[in-house]
């Protein structure tokens, strides 16, 4: 059994999402966590969740959108989350490719989320592109905040980067880049990291792994994820689809 821990099923590309979960199904992809980047699509994730019983959801603001992000955004997600298929809070973090948010808006924004997750007892899912000196120093200056678990989402980055999440407790979720030419200080991360750290995802509809390029991800991809992981270690895809859905329903707290 696989579990993608990060898909975004509301998305515009998908035309019939009844096809695209059972073409998981198919794949054994038994459960998916649909996350949000916005207020809006975090309550169409939660309205997934609760139309699929395999579908959960976790609820945030992606840097992008944390401009206006207030007080009133805070008791939405907070309100959100009093629903049991709420099995995190995320995206969140930093992004500092594509926001033109300031840094600083982005970090207050991210620690309050952070905070509102310890409040609910809630893992964290993190997003951080090209800002990954500053979500370091963020992360451990508010560690008190991740009791619950921080996985950082779509890792890409070296064994040093890795071990300095993995020192702090955190998991590393896996995606399509695995598969992307010139990613080898990705797979030696990968190589080096235990895997009892490690959950897969696809990030669908983006993120798509080779040998789909080109085409619009989803759920059922997870698996070639698993397949890339499992040659990197030189283990089986049994052992790896096994011991990372131990990991994502240990620490989504799934049923």
């Amino acid at each position: 059994m696989f579990i993608d821990v990060h898909a975004h099923l509301y998305s515009e590309k998908y035309e019939e999402l009844e096809k695209i979960i059972e073409n998981a199904k198919e794949y054994n992809v038994q459960k998916i966590i649909c996350c949000g980047s916005d207020l809006d699509n975090s309550k169409y994730a939660l309205e997934l969740a609760r139309r699929y019983e395999n579908v959960f959801a976790c609820i945030g603001v992606h840097p992008d959108d944390v401009g206006n992000f207030d007080n009133e955004s805070e008791n939405i997600l907070r309100e959100m989350a009093e629903d049991k298929k709420v099995v995190g809070i995320g995206e969140i973090g930093l992004d500092y490719y594509t926001s033109e948010v300031s840094k600083e808006q982005q970090k207050e924004a991210c620690i309050r989320q952070m905070k509102l997750a310890y409040e609910l007892h809630l893992p964290i899912v993190i997003h951080c592109r090209e800002a990954t000196g500053d979500m370091i120093d963020l992360m451990k200056q508010n560690l008190q905040y991740c009791k619950y678990g921080v996985l950082m989402h779509c890792f890409n980055k070296n064994s040093t980067v890795a071990k300095i999440f993995l020192d702090m407790g955190f998991y590393l979720s896996i995606g399509g880049c695995s598969a992307f030419a010139h990613t080898g200080k990705l797979h030696e991360a990968i190589k080096d990291a235990p895997l009892d750290r490690l959950m897969l995802e696809t990030d669908c509809p983006y993120m798509t792994p080779v040998p789909f390029r080109g085409q619009i991800n989803e759920p059922k991809n997870v698996v070639i994820v698993a397949e890339n992981i499992a040659n990197i270690k030189g283990i089986s895809v049994e052992q790896v689809a096994n011991q990372t859905t131990k990991n994502a329903i240990n620490f989504f707290r799934l049923k």
